[in-house]
């Protein structure tokens, strides 16, 4: 029994002694603590610790700028910059209630849920939204005329100038108006106004030219005129030389004082002679460009 009160109390001062060199050495490190940082600093350049969290005081002004708000016109008139204001009731549906917002220094800019779609992204001075309204409004910077096909590949600036081009080309193309002047087998006889009729649209660069259906074989030389409101066109009118059925063998080519016929001008035509009374088949017809 007494080596095992010997033991007993050996055991007992071991334990003594351990807890004794626990307790110094704890001691030890907290006064090694509170050397290396100062009671005083605790709260102010290091964050104190209450139930295991940081006050709300010691947490970062932006961390805590959050201001809530019932609706947009609850906020304040003038916002401040560096804090979120919150519109509990200003959301779009039950699933979005809220919105939040930034001031820029004049007016509150919604910030957009994320992912959020692009309708809750305000547009921006530069980069713009595709709409068919900005897409009406671009302005061609710079338009190439080339008359040439329409390619699917083309951009709508390439298919413009392609477009005009291809106008411009059909203005400034000649155009002809042709006239029977008589029916194909009654003879031709002399006589003014033989046809009248108005202009269709203004000419210019205007030429003449005739033909017939049976040329006549003898006498003076078939001679017709082309008049505009009365006043003939030609210094030298257009003639058939016998046996030919166009003026453009003619040995002496009509020559035209007026090359320009107004819209809706009265245009008459005469047949101021003819030869042997054998000639059939009178046709005018006037070239130019629209």
């Amino acid at each position: 029994m007494a080596n095992v009160q010997i033991v007993a109390e050996l055991e007992r001062l071991q334990v003594a002694h351990l807890s004794d060199v626990n307790a110094r050495a704890t001691a030890a490190q907290g006064a090694k603590a509170d050397a290396a940082l100062p009671a005083a600093e605790v709260g102010q350049s290091v964050a104190s610790l209450v139930g295991g969290k940081v006050p709300a005081g010691q947490l970062p002004s932006f961390v805590d700028d959050v201001l809530e708000f019932a609706n947009l016109a609850a906020f304040p008139a003038s916002g401040e910059s560096g804090k979120i204001y919150l519109a509990i009731n200003g959301g779009d549906n039950p699933s979005n209630p809220t919105k939040q917002y930034r001031w820029t220094g004049t007016a509150y800019m919604h910030i957009p849920a994320s992912p959020g779609t692009t309708d809750d992204v305000p547009e921006g001075a530069n980069n713009k939204y595709f709409s068919a309204v900005l897409a009406r409004a671009v302005t061609l910077g710079s338009l190439a005329l080339t008359n040439a096909a329409i390619l699917a590949g083309d951009t709508f600036e390439v298919m413009f100038g392609k477009l005009q081009a291809q106008i411009n080309a059909l203005k400034s193309a000649q155009t002809c108006i042709p006239i029977a002047c008589s029916d194909e087998t009654t003879a031709l006889t002399a006589g003014a106004a033989k046809v009248t009729f108005r202009m269709p649209f203004a000419m210019t660069n205007v030429s003449v030219r005739a033909s017939l259906t049976v040329p006549q074989t003898s006498g003076a030389l078939l001679t017709i005129d082309v008049k505009e409101g009365g006043v003939s066109l030609f210094s030298t009118k257009p003639t058939f030389d016998n046996a030919e059925k166009s003026t453009t063998t003619a040995l002496a080519p009509a020559q035209m004082t007026d090359t320009t016929l107004a819209d809706d001008a009265e245009i008459t035509i005469d047949i101021s002679q003819i030869g042997d009374g054998t000639a059939k088949g009178l046709k005018v017809y006037i070239l130019g460009n629209k």
